[in-house]
């Protein structure tokens, strides 16, 4: 099982104003660095943003697939349905309860564009786990991301998804099937503390070197183009927010990014590829991977693993979720789909 090594990314302005202490996951704390806040600013060098300086990593399905899954081994989605309540349970995610499939609670008051959140922590000095989930394609692929907060200079995370029933693509032989998009909400939790709003109050007189914190999150839009004809796909994630931060008040735009030589397994339905920031061309930040199921190929769920996504943090993480509709089919409610065939 994958362990996150990096720490969580706490700011050093918060810490200064009383903020969740230091050896929760600052990795800032060294002398060697003097740069405490992510917030600040790059200097300066020059450079042109958009020159490449290096070539993209080639990645394969195996790795990437790994990569993206981090800490997650399996997870248990059921969607509300009736009068009952949707349910989550998951193992892998390291210290989040005792026994080895977590049962998390829902939890409307972190819900995100089309996705259904839960959370856990045992009590006020255990950590704290954020998990959304979804379905598309009419139930057929679900993807589910976790992450813990930091607390003893650790963080866990990753991403679940799997489909249900065979895989059916539309036919490639036809020209106006063979190319489609899929369209839709992304949500992404990072390795930065969110508000605190769902922690359990530890009692007064705790030392803060135990207390932990919880993930912040990033919300945004995808879009995603597979060519099921050369079994390929590309996309991009825009509209990127940071919310859910004591740093920041109403939100901070981050940078978009670009999903690059995706490769489709034509053979289950499987993908992956690599991640760029937008404009940085050949500058590998990551990977993502996923898969597409439902009749002819009606949904899409996958998960995406990145660092270094954004000019105005140090030493960012972030692991996230698509859950998508094919564009043209009745659950395909996005707006960017209005654009497409």
């Amino acid at each position: 099982m994958t362990r996150t090594a990096l720490l969580m990314v706490l700011l050093g302005a918060l810490a200064a104003c009383g903020g969740a202490p230091d050896n929760n996951g600052n990795p800032h704390n060294s002398t060697e660095s003097e740069k405490d806040n992510p917030f600040e600013p790059e200097p300066e060098t020059g450079a042109e943003q958009e020159t490449p300086t290096e070539t993209t990593e080639p990645t394969d399905a195996e790795a990437a697939e790994a990569t993206v899954r981090g800490d997650v081994e399996t997870a248990v989605y059921t969607p509300a349905s009736g009068g009952s309540a949707a349910t989550l349970t998951l193992t892998g995610l390291s210290l989040d309860e005792t026994p080895i499939a977590a049962v998390y609670t829902r939890t409307p008051a972190l819900d995100r564009p089309g996705y259904t959140a839960f959370l856990r922590q045992d009590d006020a000095l255990d950590r704290h786990a954020t998990v959304y989930a979804d379905t598309a394609g009419s139930g057929a692929v679900t993807a589910v991301l976790a992450v813990t907060g930091g607390q003893f200079n650790r963080y866990f995370g990753g991403v679940h998804f799997e489909r249900s029933g065979n895989y059916t693509p539309p036919s490639a032989l036809d020209s106006d099937t063979g190319l489609v998009t899929y369209a839709g909400q992304y949500i992404g939790l990072l390795n930065i503390r969110g508000d605190g709003a769902t922690l359990i109050t530890p009692e007064p007189g705790t030392d803060p070197s135990l207390i932990p914190v919880d993930a912040a999150e990033v919300t945004g839009r995808i879009l995603i183009n597979v060519d099921f004809a050369d079994n390929t796909l590309n996309g991009g994630i825009y509209d990127r927010i940071f919310v859910d931060s004591t740093v920041v008040v109403g939100g901070r735009p981050l940078d978009n990014i670009a999903l690059v030589e995706g490769v489709l397994n034509p053979e289950d339905g499987s993908f992956y590829g690599n991640v760029e920031r937008e404009g940085q061309i050949g500058q590998d930040i990551g990977d993502f991977a996923g898969v597409i199921g439902g009749e002819d190929g009606a949904g899409l769920a996958g998960g995406i693993y990145m660092t270094d996504f954004d000019e105005g943090l140090t030493n960012e993480e972030e692991y996230g979720i698509y859950v998508l509709d094919q564009c043209g089919t009745p659950d395909a409610t996005d707006p960017a789909c209005a654009g497409v065939n």
